[in-house]
């Protein structure tokens, strides 16, 4: 494979010796990896590829991956492409286990081709069959293999909004978390867990301390920039009730890292997000797709049969087209609808956006406190 490091260091004519000291490594190891020398661990890879590199990380570990030969390599290598949601690399390397002589890989291949089930399409799984197979293997399972066999079926509950076995399997994920040594896996599944922690307390549990808690392991993990962006969107609506600025700030921070990573749904997505942030504190909404113009009217007290027919098409979630029309239409009935179906699947924190309206029509406080309760 191409050398990206190498070419950079010797085009901008920077010393090793220099570079290994601003990175914090020794120079052995720096050459090392530099000249391609060895397979280091996968975050010393990283501290290199981002020091020196960084709008090219990318390109460097879609050569880098299909070049690892080794058990704990290939493992940290499947791990990076799958929280970076790279899905050649991630197959080619799932491939390499399943079709290799060790046995152990094989079983971690279990558990690996059950988190590519999930990152694909999470509705085709069957995590009792994986698990079945984990457990006649018993006597090659190790701590991590184990885990990764729990944080499957983690996702599997979270998926499927059942947040309350989700949160034990959690719990024990993150006692078992303590038992693994030092190094990128670590971090990974710490990120991982963490991910999916940071949604519960947000939506579920409107613990915004402790998703913020979450999401601030997500900023500062060197796992990828899709986790950072997913933190800064927490802080984002975890602020949202109570600062605007700060709500904008971190959205804002979210788009920037989710560009950087080459995710434009998401990005789209946070946009999205931004405008509803702006709608809560009645902010002008600039932006002129279909999206945005349905949230402009809003505040607008004339109901606008235009507006109702649009939000039909501009917007998809069905909880937020009921609230929507609701507001626009001035419907009590529809705002309550739209408050019941998002408690009933757990989204307590969207469930905020008609209980307000509610209150914002006038509504006592007791009544819409009464009806939230029973919902």
């Amino acid at each position: 494979m191409s050398n990206l490091v190498l070419n950079e260091i010797e085009m901008k004519g920077w010393k090793a010796e220099v570079l290994a000291k601003e990175i914090g490594m020794p120079k052995g190891t720096f050459s090392k990896i530099v000249n391609q020398a060895a397979t280091p661990e996968l975050r010393n890879v990283l501290k290199v590829v981002r020091h020196i590199i960084p709008h090219k990380e990318k390109e460097y570990m879609e050569q880098y991956l299909p070049s690892l030969t080794t058990p704990d390599r290939i493992i940290e290598g499947i791990e990076y492409a799958s929280t970076n949601r790279m899905f050649p690399q991630f197959q080619m390397l799932l491939d390499l286990m399943e079709n290799g002589k060790s046995r152990k890989l094989k079983l971690y291949a279990v558990s690996y081709k059950l988190l590519y089930t999930f990152q694909k399409n999470y509705h085709a799984i069957d995590h009792t069959f994986y698990r079945n197979v984990v457990s006649v293997n018993k006597d090659v399972l190790d701590d991590e293999q184990g885990m990764m066999v729990d944080i499957a079926e983690a996702y599997f509950h979270y998926k499927n909004k059942d947040y309350k076995t989700f949160c034990v399997i959690a719990q024990s994920i993150k006692e078992q978390i303590q038992n693994i040594k030092e190094g990128y896996f670590k971090e990974s599944v710490t990120v991982r867990l963490h991910q999916m922690l940071a949604n519960v307390n947000l939506l579920y549990k409107c613990d915004y301390d402790q998703a913020v808690e979450c999401a601030e392991i997500l900023i500062t993990s060197s796992i990828g920039k899709t986790y950072t962006a997913y933190g800064y969107y927490v802080k984002a609506m975890a602020a949202l009730s109570s600062n605007y600025n700060e709500a904008q700030k971190n959205i804002d921070l979210a788009i920037k890292n989710y560009k950087q990573a080459s995710h434009f749904d998401a990005v789209k997505t946070m946009k999205r997000k931004m405008i509803q942030i702006k709608s809560f504190w009645n902010k002008p909404i600039e932006e002129t797709d279909d999206y945005s113009k349905v949230y402009k009217n809003l505040s607008n007290g004339a109901v606008k049969e235009q507006m109702v027919q649009l939000s039909k098409t501009a917007i998809t979630d069905p909880c937020e087209k009921i609230y929507i029309q609701g507001v626009l239409k001035g419907d009590d009935t529809l705002l309550l609808a739209a408050m019941t179906n998002y408690v009933k699947e757990g989204n307590y924190f969207h469930s905020l956006f008609p209980k307000q309206a509610l209150l914002n029509r006038g509504k006592s406080v007791e009544a819409v406190e009464l009806f939230y309760n029973i919902g």
